[in-house]
């Protein structure tokens, strides 16, 4: 079965599904958002030493903007999970309508800081990830936290079901060589099957037939060869 990416990053990877799987931040929280918040804070502190996304990540946790949104909705009743939450959306939504290609483009990043705001008042860990070699790693979002809980080397490609090329998640995996599939139906593929993902076609083979791996093969010479007329000197 050959699946149609919506969008995807150059390069050519193939290996077992891994299916990315998140602790459920439902539930009762088990620290306060001030103590949610500074230990979020050493993190990305650690992280941001030598990586401009995490220092990123680090202003937007500081900015008042969201710690004020959500006391708004504290103050509104709710409880700090529900608050992180509805915070979040409220700048999402905010971003998302603003006629600007920089800020749309940090939707991801916002989510990611609340994302793991919510997992440290749940108390989910945030442990690295014991992604096995030559995987495709399959996730409805990939967030840049959760490449730094990778180990990227074992990584052949990406697969998701939302997300865009101009995502800090992209920009890393592509100066890794990392293909990324996005906008794909994630529901199609299980933990443990075989893909090949061809990023510069969008196509994502899962359990590829003999005669589907005939036409990858194939529309990949055809491309590489694209290339390399496009590269020829004149």
């Amino acid at each position: 079965m050959i699946i149609k990416s919506v969008a995807s990053t150059s390069g050519y990877g193939s290996g077992k599904a891994f299916r990315l799987c998140r602790g459920n931040s439902a539930g009762a929280h088990v620290m306060s958002i001030d103590e949610a918040f500074k230990a979020e804070r050493e993190r990305l502190k650690a992280l941001s030493v030598d990586n401009d996304i995490f220092a990123a990540h680090l202003e937007i946790l500081d900015d008042p903007m969201l710690s004020d949104a959500i006391e708004e909705h504290l103050a509104g009743g709710e409880d700090p999970l529900e608050a992180v939450a509805s915070a979040c959306d409220d700048i999402v939504s905010m971003f998302s309508s603003i006629d600007d290609e920089y800020l749309r483009a940090r939707v991801d990043d916002v989510k990611d800081v609340c994302r793991n705001i919510e997992s440290r008042l749940a108390g989910n860990s945030s442990g690295s990830l014991d992604v096995p070699e030559g995987s495709v790693v399959v996730a409805d979002e990939i967030f840049p936290s959760d490449t730094s809980r990778m180990d990227l080397s074992k990584v052949s490609a990406f697969v998701t079901r939302k997300g865009s090329v101009t995502s800090h998640v992209c920009i890393i995996a592509t100066s890794r060589g990392i293909p990324v599939a996005l906008g794909v139906d994630i529901d199609m593929i299980a933990d443990g099957d075989n893909l090949i993902v061809n990023g510069n076609t969008g196509e994502v083979a899962v359990n590829p037939t003999e005669d589907e791996l005939s036409k990858l093969a194939e529309s990949r010479i055809v491309k590489d060869r694209e290339s390399e007329i496009i590269q020829e000197p004149v």
